[in-house]
């Protein structure tokens, strides 16, 4: 599969906070704003950035990218020594020359390391429970991580941008025990090892459909498991280290759509790791939200009775540059969160994949929610980020992740595979994170 790079003029900015000046949109030598990551000219599936995954470190971060069950993926360099990059794909896997098991890219999982290796991307098949990794130190080597048969192992997962004693991913196997569902964590080095939340069993199913985990300190994480099938359907939520594991809460709701997107990151920046969970329709003319919970507010050990509060619930902002929510615009349905603008408190990173955009359908927008030191105050400030050329079916916001960047920050990512695009949104127009709060110097890549 040929490797090929495309950078594109074709985004751009909408910014509703107030005084947001837009970025402006170039080539990448032209010091874009935005670049599009293409697939290879002979990427053999529509769809590009159906999955997308970021991870690394400051000392080097990457993106990889899929169009889902049996497609190859490829790895984009964001980070490299320091230098913000972009210039070309470094890693593919799964193509005609080293082909996957039937059904991997259902999933993709970045490990920071994996088995004395660095920086590798797992395709996930999970009818087989396989994960095969590639890694950089050695791109023609696959290594297969075999998890358990017949439980749908890795239809979700998610990782630590660090490796942790508690291991350097969480994946879920939502058909385990009959459709009860499981979670597991992957250790450094070999195989799955389950993870015990019956505490938190009861309502909901399958288990493990939707994971997200986060790092509290250096012994312990926070992790977040979603039954989200069936009426009813639980959130389990859990602090664990490497040899336990503590439920803290349920959280319970029929609204559907519950839990099938989650988020784990400091929003307000007192070094707890909050919580943001997609809600779809609760009846009447609601729309779709997210709920957002605060993690100095996480209840203690033992409990599962749902005691944890809401601490924001947040619907699509009203129609603004072009861009509108209804039930229909699937808001929430992605979710991530970084620290965009590097003033300690993460972003809250919403995507609503098929929002109309001046009146085209399923075009898609992002939307971006700046942390604030009280959780409440999260829509003070906000910013909506969509294509200057909206097409039927683009679907920006299918998938959202969050980059670690330079001196601190993250890059936003998000992905519209009705245009077999990734971008990377190098300013997303919060103050601290545009031209005229930054001279142009963060922005843009030098």
């Amino acid at each position: 599969m040929r490797r090929v790079f495309a950078v594109s003029a074709l985004l751009f900015v909408a910014c509703v906070a107030v005084g947001c000046v837009p970025t402006e949109f170039e080539d990448l030598r032209g010091e874009s704003q935005v670049v599009a990551l293409a697939p290879p000219d002979d990427y053999p599936k529509a769809g590009f950035g159906e999955q997308i995954v970021a991870f690394g470190d400051a000392s080097g971060s990457r993106i990889g990218a899929g169009a889902g069950v049996d497609s190859p993926f490829t790895v984009y360099p964001l980070l490299i020594d320091g230098e913000l990059r972009l210039d070309g794909p470094i890693l593919d896997g799964c193509d005609v020359d080293a082909p996957c098991a039937t059904g991997a890219g259902a999933t993709l999982v970045g490990l920071p390391r994996y088995g004395g290796r660095e920086r590798c991307v797992g395709a996930v098949a999970p009818e087989s429970g396989t994960v095969e990794l590639r890694c950089e130190d050695d791109a023609t080597l696959t290594r297969t991580v075999t998890g358990p048969g017949g439980q749908r192992f890795g239809f979700s997962a998610a990782s630590l941008r660090a490796p942790h004693p508690f291991g350097v991913a969480l994946l879920g196997a939502p058909g385990a025990g009959g459709g009860a569902g499981a979670v597991y964590r992957l250790p450094e080095t070999g195989g799955p090892i389950a993870v015990d939340l019956s505490g938190g069993a009861g309502a909901g199913a399958e288990l493990g459909r939707r994971v997200a985990i986060a790092a509290i300190d250096a012994d312990s994480v926070l992790l977040a498991a979603a039954a989200s099938a069936g009426g009813t359907k639980r959130l389990v939520v859990a602090t664990a280290d490497a040899g336990s594991v503590s439920v803290r809460d349920c959280l319970d709701d029929a609204a559907e759509g519950w839990g099938e997107a989650l988020a784990i990151g400091d929003l307000n920046g007192d070094g707890a790791p909050d919580l943001a969970v997609s809600s779809g329709p609760g009846g009447g003319a609601r729309l779709s939200v997210v709920r957002v919970y605060d993690g100095a507010a996480l209840p203690a050990e033992g409990t599962c009775d749902g005691s944890w509060p809401v601490a924001a619930e947040l619907a699509c902002p009203s129609a603004q540059n072009g861009a509108a929510c209804d039930d229909a615009s699937a808001f929430g349905s992605a979710l991530a969160i970084g620290d965009l603008d590097g003033d300690g408190r993460g972003e809250l990173i919403v995507g609503a994949r098929t929002a109309d955009v001046d009146d085209v359908g399923g075009a898609g927008a992002v939307w971006v929610f700046r942390g604030a030191a009280a959780l409440s105050d999260l829509s003070a400030e906000v910013v909506a980020l969509r294509h200057p050329s909206p097409g039927t079916g683009d679907m920006l916001g299918w998938a959202v992740a969050a980059a670690p960047g330079l001196d601190g920050r993250d890059e936003l990512v998000a992905s519209a595979p009705g245009r077999d695009r990734v971008y990377v949104f190098l300013c997303s127009g919060l103050d601290g994170d545009d031209p005229a709060t930054t001279s142009g110097m963060r922005c843009q890549p030098r």
